[in-house]
């Protein structure tokens, strides 16, 4: 789609939502290691179901997710972050470079696999608590972030210790090393085209030495996620508090709800919805916790280990975990 086709897409995007002034926008990113026509195909089947009900306007935002595009990139043309024309005069270095990574990184992961002797099916409740700690202290009282805990798989004890030696351990075992020589890079890239969704590589550089130069002037977006969120944001401020967002991203899609939330704070956003998210607690702190801060209507959910709605202001609404499977989950209130 070329960039005139994409602005003729956005138009009449923006006037069947004028059309509805009222009707809540759903924006759903999927996550990583999917291809753009399976994230397609998956699109079609959630967009009838939503449609069907007709109480939201979906948009789905689809980026090129998939490992063997993402690590090819890597090896072939992406250098320090940037793309380089000199780069697949290099492709050799960087995978013998990744090669040589995943043998170093065998000896130390074969010995903790050994040294650990089981591999739990399932994480420890206490992780938890490490994380509300963390939020704790960070940002206030106990009575400020609360932890809220779903249904324990209750598995046999040999089960959970041991099956996943028993069953996970052979491809653990020969799968990390590769993990840390090739899927370190393919993650790094899959992250560097999460921040292209929003402005591309030569308008990061230039955004940069602007900052540099204390120079502050606004600059529209060229990524093509960017590029819609300000017609977005457009369309809402000129509706003046009719319409509601709601932000849904499953695992790296949440990382790009979180980029989404740092830059566009003034959407009225009802709900932040993730699902397993790949974002660390440091993007939470950074994104999520400083948007509903300021904005206190709105609610947090995180699936599948919980399943609760939350609100800066400390009102809160919890249900049972919705999935069988779910250990433990965190919730902020």
């Amino acid at each position: 789609m070329t960039d005139r086709e994409y602005d003729v897409y956005l138009h009449e995007m923006m006037q069947a939502l004028r059309a509805r002034p009222r009707i809540p926008v759903l924006l759903y990113a999927h996550g990583g290691l999917v291809t753009l026509q399976g994230a397609l195909e998956n699109n079609t089947v959630m967009e009838k179901a939503i449609t069907t009900e007709g109480e939201y306007y979906p948009i789905f935002v689809n980026w090129h997710a998939s490992l063997p595009t993402t690590l090819g990139e890597h090896l072939c043309c992406v250098r320090q972050g940037e793309r380089e024309s000199w780069a697949p005069l290099t492709i050799p270095l960087a995978f013998f470079g990744g090669l040589a990574n995943s043998v170093v990184e065998a000896i130390p992961s074969w010995g903790s696999q050994v040294g650990d002797g089981t591999v739990p099916l399932r994480r420890s409740p206490q992780s938890y608590d490490i994380v509300y700690d963390s939020l704790r202290r960070e940002f206030g009282q106990p009575n400020q972030i609360r932890v809220s805990r779903g249904d324990v798989a209750r598995l046999p004890p040999v089960v959970q210790r041991f099956g996943g030696l028993t069953v996970g351990s052979p491809f653990r075992a020969f799968g990390s090393p590769f993990v840390a020589g090739f899927g370190a890079p393919a993650w790094e890239n899959m992250l560097r085209r999460i921040h292209l969704m929003f402005r591309a590589d030569d308008e990061r550089s230039t955004a940069l030495a602007m900052a540099k130069q204390g120079t502050v002037d606004y600059r529209a977006p060229s990524g093509a996620l960017g590029v819609l969120m300000d017609s977005l944001s457009t369309l809402v401020a000129e509706e003046r508090g009719s319409r509601t967002i709601t932000l849904i991203g499953h695992s790296m899609g949440a990382i790009v709800m979180n980029e989404l939330l740092q830059r566009y704070p003034e959407l009225p956003v009802s709900d932040i919805v993730y699902m397993a998210p790949a974002s660390s607690v440091r993007d939470l702190e950074t994104s999520v916790i400083p948007f509903m801060r300021e904005n206190t209507s709105t609610r947090f959910t995180s699936l599948p280990c919980i399943r609760a709605r939350t609100s800066a202001n400390g009102h809160s609404e919890r249900t049972s975990s919705p999935a069988a499977a779910c250990s433990s989950g965190w919730t902020i209130t």
